[in-house]
This record gives structure tokens, C-alpha cells and sequence, in this order.
């Protein structure tokens, strides 16, 4: 035993090895994303938020440059949701900028954030074969000046080797990376180990692809959705008025939205609360599909005679405008078909003012299982669930709890603290990323 623990001495590259082993045997058996994934996860979550929170005042005060790169300005809920985020930086004194993109079809609509925001790639949203960044990207980045970067990756934005580039550019100039990726699957653990390797952390907002990608050895790191909460949200008691109360969807109007049987159990909700009311606020979303489903709401409307009572707005509506519509309704109800996308903004939009919430068994909804109420899909089903929730005082008045909680606890400035948290977790002494950051991260 002396002879070898002298031998290590004198070996710093083998003192090194063993170390790093030493620390992944610890991981992979004592961890607490092993002995209790959820527990892991609410853990790191809380750290990161505590250190973020600290952090803040000096990223303000110091002028810190933050670079979005997302679909900002077009009609995506990515989009949507990182304007949101880049407007709530704005209000505690970040600096912010998008790295946008155009389509075939459009151009970035960016009122509000016109010398916040570059066009620097293209994303083919038609044929989903010629997204790439701009010739000039490098001067993009170079200029930009960045010191942090959160990106906001989709399967249909970037392929994966313009992805790549982006973030060795990004790297090169010395900025702390995120990538939140959105709708995860195992044929992504090769891309998020390379960002491991360039000590680029990837998130995701499901706990559940956190503790799949996990138990393939695949480290995931979880950001809670946020809710784009404005001001204190009254507790809801029971509906506003018994004998008309009314339902609310809302969201792009696309097929796997389940908006079809909605209103066949709408149909079925009147027939004990003659007065109820049913309120669509869904845009039209730039495809095909969107436009048929249209159609085909309105003519399923019409078969059913329940025009009198149904109101449709597939108009876009901003953010406040459609917060203070939803605040109108009761009950805010989504059918979902499984889907490809990782996190649901409308559900999100519901729960931000206070609407109890009932989801479908889409996978969408897995994190909000303890906050919405669950119900099937068929029509019959889906009518029992809605009257159940109206028609007691009880399960209403529970049901709004959880969402005020739930509220509360995804905060905007709660998530904003978590990403800050660990962008600034990233940093070491010679201003690099770390090669292995999930050790800085969640290790210390």
C-alpha cells in the first residue's frame, strides 16, 4: 500500500484518471438522481435557482450580454416563449438579444424588440431540408459579444451540424452555452454527450426525458416551464357564474389538439348546464393542417347546432390581450393527442391565471399529472370529467389550489434565476467553459 499510494504521488495524469473514476463511480451508484431521480431533480433545480438569484445584481450592474437564439418573432411557441423570457431579462436590467431566423414563407415580426434582435439563420419550416445559419454567421457571433447563450433547440431548427458550428463559435469567443433542447429522444444522447464535452449543459422541461436520458448514462439537466404570470392571481372559488360558466382551449390551432372532441363534449356539457359556454381562443398556425381543422370546427359546430354558445378566435392575440381573455373562463380544457413537442405554452398560458386545467393522457402533460385533472379523450369521458369539476365546489376550489401553487412555484423570475444559475456555474478562473460542467454544476 505505501509503495503504490507513493507511486500515485509522483503520477499526477493517473492521479487525475483515478479521481475522475472515483467521481463517476460515486454518480452512477449514490447520486441522488439515482437513489431518487424526482429528488435529484428538485434538488440541482433549487441550486441553481439560490445560486442564480444571487447572481443577478452583479450580471446587471456589470452589463452582462445574453444571445438568444430562437425562432423570436414568428408564429412558434418557442418563439413566443423565449420572447417572454428576453422581456422578463429586460425588466431586472439584462441585456438581450435574438439570434432569429427567416423562413420561405415569412419574415420575423419584431415589434418591441427591433435593436434586440438579428436575422442569422434560415429555418425551412416548409420542406425541412435547407435550415442553415447565414453566410456571415461568424461576424454575427464575433459581433454579438456574448457572454451568455441560451439556445432554444428544436429537430426541426438546426440540423445537428449547424447546430454544432453555432456553439463551437459561441465557445471559440468565450461565452457560457445552455441548450434547451425541446422534444428529446434517445437518438439525441450522441449530440447532448458532445455538449458535454465542450462543457455545454443541455436541459430539457420533462422530468421525464431527465430520468430516461439518465439511466442511459446521458446527463440531462431539468428547467421548469415558465408562466407567464402578470401580477397576484385571485383564488378561484368556484365558477363565476353556476349557471353559465364557461370553458376555455387555447393554442395554434393544429390537428393533434383534440379541439374536435372538445366540442362534442361541449355538446354533452349542455345537456345538464344548458348555458355553458365554450370559448376557442386558437390562431391559425402557418400549415396545412391548421386550416382544415378550421374548417372542420366550424362545420362540427354548426352539425350541432350549438353556434349560439360556441365563440372562435383563430386571430393571434399577444400575450396580454390573450392572458386577459383566458381570465374570463372557468375551466381551461386540453384534449391533446400525443405530439411530438416537448412543453405545452398554452397549458402554461391557462395555469397563469389561475384556471383549473384539465389535460389528456399526452405525454405532454406528464410534469402538470399533480396539478390538472387527467381525463380521457372520448367525448363521454371528457363531458364527465368537465361537470364533474363544475359542478362541486370542492373539486373546483382544489383543483384552482393546485394551479395557484403551481403558479407560484414556476414563476418567471424563479425559472429566469435557474438558467442564471447555471450559466454562471459554467465560469472557471480562465474565463472558459470547463470540459465536464455538469461536475461544477450539480457536484459542488
Amino acid at each position: 500500500m505505501p509503495a503504490a499510494l507513493k507511486s500515485l504521488g509522483k503520477n499526477p495524469k493517473r492521479r487525475h484518471f483515478e479521481g475522475t473514476e472515483n467521481r463517476r463511480l460515486v454518480e452512477d451508484r449514490f447520486s441522488w438522481e439515482r437513489i431518487s431521480p424526482e429528488l435529484g431533480i428538485l434538488l440541482t433545480t433549487e441550486l441553481l435557482k439560490k445560486r442564480g438569484a444571487a447572481k443577478k445584481v452583479t450580471i446587471s450592474t456589470e452589463n452582462k450580454q445574453f444571445v438568444h437564439f430562437s425562432t423570436v418573432g414568428h408564429k412558434c411557441g418557442i418563439g413566443e416563449y423565449t420572447r417572454t423570457i428576453m422581456n422578463n431579462m429586460n425588466l431586472i436590467g439584462f441585456s438581450s438579444t435574438s439570434f432569429t431566423c427567416e423562413t420561405p414563407t415569412s419574415e420575423p415580426v419584431l415589434t418591441g424588440l427591433e435593436d434586440q434582435s438579428v436575422v442569422a439563420w434560415f429555418n425551412d419550416n416548409v420542406r425541412y431540408q435547407d435550415s442553415r445559419l447565414r453566410d456571415n454567421i461568424d461576424y454575427l457571433v464575433s459581433k454579438s459579444n456574448a457572454d451568455y447563450v441560451i439556445v432554444q433547440h428544436h429537430e426541426a431548427f438546426l440540423p445537428s451540424n449547424e447546430l454544432r458550428r453555432l456553439i463551437s463559435l459561441f465557445v471559440e469567443l468565450g461565452a457560457r452555452i445552455i441548450v434547451v433542447m425541446h422534444a428529446y429522444s434517445r437518438e439525441h444522447a450522441k449530440f447532448v454527450l458532445e455538449m458535454q464535452a465542450f462543457g455545454v449543459p443541455v436541459l430539457t422541461h420533462k422530468k421525464r426525458d431527465v430520468i430516461e436520458a439518465n439511466s442511459d448514462g446521458v446527463r440531462l439537466l431539468h428547467l421548469p416551464f415558465a408562466l407567464p404570470m402578470r401580477g397576484a392571481i385571485a383564488q378561484r372559488e368556484a365558477p363565476r357564474d353556476r349557471l353559465s360558466p364557461v370553458i376555455v382551449s387555447n393554442g395554434f390551432l393544429r390537428a393533434h389538439k383534440g379541439l374536435d372532441r372538445l366540442i362534442e363534449a361541449f355538446g354533452r356539457v349542455r345537456e345538464q348546464i344548458p348555458n355553458a359556454r365554450l370559448r376557442l381562443l386558437c390562431s391559425l398556425y402557418p400549415s396545412d393542417d391548421s386550416e382544415a381543422t378550421r374548417d372542420d370546427l366550424m362545420s362540427r359546430i354548426s352539425l350541432l347546432g350549438i353556434g349560439a354558445y360556441v365563440d372562435v378566435d383563430f386571430s393571434y392575440l399577444d400575450k396580454e390581450t390573450l392572458l386577459s381573455e383566458l381570465a374570463k373562463g372557468d375551466l381551461a380544457v386540453f384534449p391533446y393527442s400525443e405530439s411530438g413537442e416537448g412543453g405545452s405554452a398554452a397549458v402554461a398560458d391557462a395555469l397563469s391565471v389561475g384556471l383549473p386545467v384539465i389535460v389528456s393522457r399526452s405525454s405532454i402533460f406528464d410534469d402538470i399529472r399533480d396539478v390538472a385533472v387527467t381525463c380521457s379523450t372520448d367525448a363521454h369521458e371528457l363531458a364527465d370529467g368537465i361537470l364533474a369539476i363544475l359542478k362541486s365546489d370542492d373539486i373546483y376550489q382544489a383543483a384552482a389550489r393546485k394551479t395557484l401553487a403551481y403558479a407560484e412555484r414556476h414563476s418567471w423570475e424563479s425559472v429566469i434565476d435557474t438558467m442564471t444559475g447555471l450559466l454562471t456555474s459554467i465560469e472557471n478562473a480562465d474565463g472558459a467553459p470547463p470540459r465536464d460542467m455538469f461536475h461544477e454544476t450539480v457536484g459542488s
